[in-house]
């Protein structure tokens, strides 16, 4: 069919300036001048069809517009160079370029074992250090678009063994996390001297360094110190990176910070995986958790704090309290009312190191 009639000005030498030819270029007819060539053409835009593109192995969508299959062009119906000269009553075609699918790239990643958890003690050691398994990814290589996922060889599980040490005598470890927190670490520090009693403070690295004087004063004071993360991230999701980071970085600022190295090590909300595991031994620290948790941090009546508390305690217990992360008010209104009912039940507040001993 014959369209619109279409007058392409190019440049040519200047005896044929205006003379021209009628040709048809994707069914529309065009005057061009005379001694056109036809890249002409392709540089003035007057082709329908373009190159093709790359798509992705899944769905077929565009991933390099225009990197696929060149186009073609034919000139009264064969193959052609670019530099012919058109000529009255030529019939140009152009053909769209075929789509490309992306190649495929083949990859072997790491399925870390999950962790089982036996025992309810609060201390943790390893039982089983289980398998890393090996998985087969097929995917996009420009895309990235996973095509295929295998499963090579499974990973077994990592047994972690929660423990409750068998004291001689009748101890307890009161642990305060999320600190230093000003304002509150104070009282805390001043109710567990008027009682003369030791804690443990599992401190958030950034907080540590912003409160350097407060920290050291933690430490001065004879408690243990324990590494509670840089920034509090929760590490069971998180990747490798972000675990060491968290965790090595942490535990040098806090050292900084108090002039203390610490040796135990205390995932934010209790968050355990392989890789958390295998970091606390690559930084050689304790991993500790808990088994009296009042959940301080709903800030319930101070009354029925030290209910929770007295009621779960048992000889080896490690009690969980927070001195920051939030008004610890209700905390620190429990705090003498525990430690009043922990001596009158025979216990003996001690470090970590010194229950790890029993």
């Amino acid at each position: 069919m014959v369209g619109l009639l279409v007058t392409l000005v190019v440049a040519v030498p200047a005896q044929a300036a205006f003379d021209h030819v009628t040709v048809v270029v994707d069914g529309a007819e065009m005057r061009v001048a005379s001694g056109s060539v036809l890249s002409m053409l392709i540089d003035a835009d007057m082709l329908f069809a373009h190159d093709g593109d790359i798509v992705s192995a899944m769905g077929g969508a565009s991933v390099r517009p225009g990197e696929g299959e060149p186009r073609e062009i034919l000139l009264n119906g064969a193959t052609c160079e670019l530099d012919m000269r058109l000529r009255e009553g030529d019939v140009i075609q152009s053909i769209d370029g075929p789509d490309v699918v992306e190649s495929l790239v083949t990859t072997v990643v790491p399925v870390p074992p999950v962790v089982m958890l036996e025992g309810a003690g609060p201390l943790v050691s390893l039982g089983d250090p289980g398998v890393v398994g090996v998985r087969r990814i097929v995917s996009g290589a420009i895309s990235g678009v996973e095509v295929t996922s295998t499963l090579v060889m499974p990973a077994s599980p990592m047994v972690l063994r929660r423990y409750v040490p068998t004291p001689g005598d009748r101890v307890v470890a009161l642990t305060f996390d999320d600190g230093p927190w000003p304002g509150q670490t104070e009282q805390i520090l001043q109710i567990l001297a008027d009682h003369d009693t030791v804690a443990n403070f599992f401190m958030v690295g950034r907080l540590a360094d912003r409160y350097r004087e407060l920290a050291h004063r933690v430490a001065d004071e004879g408690h243990l110190v324990g590494n509670h993360s840089l920034s509090h991230t929760m590490l069971r999701r998180a990747n490798k990176g972000t675990i060491s980071s968290e965790m090595v970085n942490g535990q040098d600022v806090i050292a900084r910070a108090t002039g203390v190295k610490p040796t135990w090590f205390r995932p934010p909300g209790g968050g355990v995986n392989s890789l958390v595991w295998e970091q606390t031994r690559v930084c050689r620290l304790n991993l500790a958790m808990w088994d009296v948790d009042p959940q301080d941090w709903r800030k319930p009546e101070a009354e029925q704090l030290v209910i929770e508390v007295l009621d779960a305690v048992q000889p080896g217990s490690v009690i969980l309290l927070h001195d920051g992360g939030g008004d610890r008010s209700s905390t620190i209104a429990a705090l003498p009312a525990i430690l009043d009912g922990l001596q009158a039940g025979g216990y003996t507040c001690v470090t970590l190191d010194d229950l790890a001993k029993q």
